[in-house]
């Protein structure tokens, strides 16, 4: 899992479609799909803040003393966590942890805050959903696995896929092995010895069409 500093802004009185990200160049660097938007550095965003009708935050090291700075200029905030480890001062929460209630965030949020929780408020797209009957029928109908994909998200800074692929090795299972590691390569090195000594097929999709390969 990747945790990325950004911000959601939509400019006061603009459209949905005027929308920017506060963060480092580095996470421009690494998702090549957000230089689709402008890019503001986090000091001078805080430092020098416009108004805003909505303002986004997902950002694990961030809480309600920094919402609290923007108060005087965004309508409305909207705090995205899946930790539920710490106070915020928003207008919406959103977690879709499986399992997540309500009531773990009672006392961490305003009393007038919307909080959604759970898996009914996945942030999924549209084209994993068209598939899910499709791969229920398939796993309904299937008592072994075939194939198997390993993703750890945007990236793997833990190495987690290592781990994966010994498990995998240990269980002696024989089917194909499918690879998403993100956005990049970043040291595959490490386990691509691993897997080019594993006796199974496997493909490695980098930056990939992730309902496809489901």
């Amino acid at each position: 899992m990747i945790s990325i500093a950004i911000l959601f802004l939509l400019p006061t009185g603009m459209m949905i479609s005027a929308c920017f990200f506060v963060s480092s160049t580095q996470t421009y660097d690494f998702i090549t799909e957000l230089s689709r938007f402008p890019r503001i550095d986090p000091a001078s965003f805080y430092e020098n803040p416009p108004s805003f009708d909505l303002l986004v935050v997902d950002h694990y090291n961030l809480g309600r003393e920094y919402e609290q700075h923007f108060r005087p200029y965004a309508k409305q905030i909207l705090v995205l966590d899946d930790l539920a480890n710490r106070p915020h001062d928003c207008d919406f929460l959103l977690d879709q942890t499986h399992g997540r209630s309500a009531d773990d965030y009672q006392g961490l949020v305003p009393a007038h805050c919307e909080i959604m929780t759970g898996s009914p408020f996945a942030l999924i797209r549209p084209n994993f959903l068209a598939l899910r009957l499709q791969a229920l029928a398939k796993r309904s109908s299937s008592l072994s696995p075939k194939k198997i994909l390993i993703s750890m998200g945007g990236s793997d800074a833990g190495q987690h896929i290592l781990s994966a692929l010994h498990l995998l090795n240990h269980s002696r299972f024989d089917g194909d092995i499918m690879i998403a590691p993100g956005f990049s390569k970043k040291n595959d090195s490490v386990w691509l010895d691993v897997l080019e000594q594993m006796p199974n097929a496997y493909s490695v999709h980098v930056d990939a069409n992730m309902p496809q390969l489901v």
